[in-house]
């Protein structure tokens, strides 16, 4: 079975597109319970980088659907082609006024099961992946950093994992010239407090544009450990930054300004970008890093290739209408057998979080026996009326789904071998030989 697909994404200073084939196959020796997964994964199309529009402060909604439109008629598909996929807004382009109605309408536009998304977390690690960076990490430790137009998004990978995430406000869209010139037009809110002594109108010299830039380098090498921490760093903290890293590790770098610090493109689009870059390569704490296979297009291959994840084969699901899209997780605790007879009032105290339908999420644990499968049903509907979305870790909700289903007559949908926090959002596309296509993603817009 194969899959199209789609990644969007909108930046502070471009926008990319790009479609792949992922194809999902049973790897289960035969006579044996399924067990789909995703097998192959391939680029059928990546569309060049395009200066996302703006109207004021705002993004230009129609100008950005007549882009996606011509990208999406370049590639040779049509949104009813798209299965799967993620729009996804990041650094200063998820803080304009109109990026949720903006991501939301564009979601609709690029097909059917098609995330709107936002957020530096889920930037971070889709970037992290889309690099190629976490496939590099097997085996050892490295802290990736995607720098775009309007943030800086770190991921600590370990073993092929992101461990944690950061992000602050540095990227080459931060300071905009005037076409042609060196003259500021535009200089972002986020770097108002660092007391630079420039303003709109200023024309920067090189010299004073190479300190600026040695500034910013400088403020990323704190984010990344490799000096110590300054007021101007947490000044520029967007969100949170990361924990220290584990001695030794590598760097790498992705985004329109990594792109830039490798060489491998010489685009300049009236900012400080260019020299952020170049900045970067003098710098003594930037020697020696790691180069992935993927920069520029580091977030839009991550979005095309990772943002979806398929659910185990042995699950319980109930007809309705697909795709489930924008359902609210709530975590609740149930790891170990001695969790089941608080289930209930967990149950009732998570679902006050969240109005309507909503995904509860656990762990679970292995070993389950018959007598644990059905406690933890009868807890569940005690707690919860109306439709069931269960969503577990442990390969357990082909049995749990089930016993739930001989205690009521509502709908219940049980997935196992995803992972969910609290806070998230799920959608759920029609199953793909018995598995189900889930994609994880936080909604995050004016930060």
């Amino acid at each position: 079975m194969e899959l199209i697909s789609a990644g969007l994404d909108i930046g502070t200073t471009t926008t990319r597109v790009a479609v792949s084939r992922i194809t999902i196959s049973d790897t289960a020796p035969a006579f044996m319970v399924p067990d789909m997964r995703i097998t192959q994964k391939s680029l059928v199309y990546r569309g060049k980088a395009q200066l996302t529009p703006k109207a004021g402060d705002a993004i230009d909604s129609r100008s950005l659907t007549a882009m996606i439109e011509a990208e999406y008629t370049q590639a040779g598909f049509n949104p009813e082609d798209i299965d799967t996929g993620a729009v996804i807004f990041t650094g200063e382009a998820a803080r304009k006024k109109n990026a949720p109605e903006t991501a939301e309408m564009l979601a609709r536009l690029a097909g059917g099961f098609v995330v709107a998304a936002a957020g530096a977390d889920m930037e971070g690690v889709l970037a992290a992946k889309g690099s190629g960076a976490a496939a590099m990490s097997a085996g050892r430790c490295i802290l990736h950093t995607d720098i775009g137009g309007g943030t800086s998004n770190l991921c600590l990978l370990v073993e092929g994992e992101p461990c944690d995430t950061g992000c602050l406000d540095i990227g080459g869209r931060l300071i905009k010239y005037v076409h042609g010139s060196k003259q500021i037009e535009y200089i972002s809110p986020s770097l108002q407090g660092l007391n630079w002594g420039i303003a709109v109108g200023d024309v920067l010299t090189l010299m004073q544009e190479n300190v600026i830039a040695d500034h910013m380098a400088d403020i990323l090498a704190q984010a990344l450990y490799l000096k110590a921490q300054t007021d101007d760093y947490f000044k520029v903290l967007a969100d949170h930054g990361i924990a220290k890293p584990p001695e030794g590790c590598a760097l790498s770098f992705s985004g329109g300004v990594g792109e830039l610090f490798y060489g491998e493109t010489d685009a300049d689009f009236d900012d400080i970008g260019p020299a952020l870059a170049r900045a970067m390569q003098r710098s003594p704490y930037f020697s020696g890093v790691l180069r992935p296979p993927e920069t520029g297009s580091a977030t839009v291959m991550g979005a095309a290739d990772f943002s979806m994840s398929l659910s185990g084969s042995t699950v319980h699901g109930e007809a309705g209408e697909m795709p489930m899209k924008g359902i609210p997780a709530a975590a609740v605790r149930l790891s170990h057998r001695e969790d089941i007879p608080f289930l209930a009032e967990r149950l009732k105290k998570a679902k006050r979080r969240s109005e309507g339908l909503c995904a509860f999420a656990f762990k679970g644990f292995s070993g389950a026996s018959f007598a644990d499968i059905e406690a933890i049903a009868e807890m569940t509907v005690k707690a919860l009326d109306g439709d069931i979305v269960l969503v577990v870790e442990a390969d357990m909700a082909k049995a749990l789904g089930q016993a739930l289903a001989r205690r009521t007559k509502a709908r219940v949908l049980c997935l196992d071998g995803i992972r969910v926090s609290d806070g998230d959002f799920i959608d759920i596309g029609a199953p793909a030989g018995g598995a189900y296509p889930v994609i994880v993603h936080t909604l995050i817009f004016g930060r």
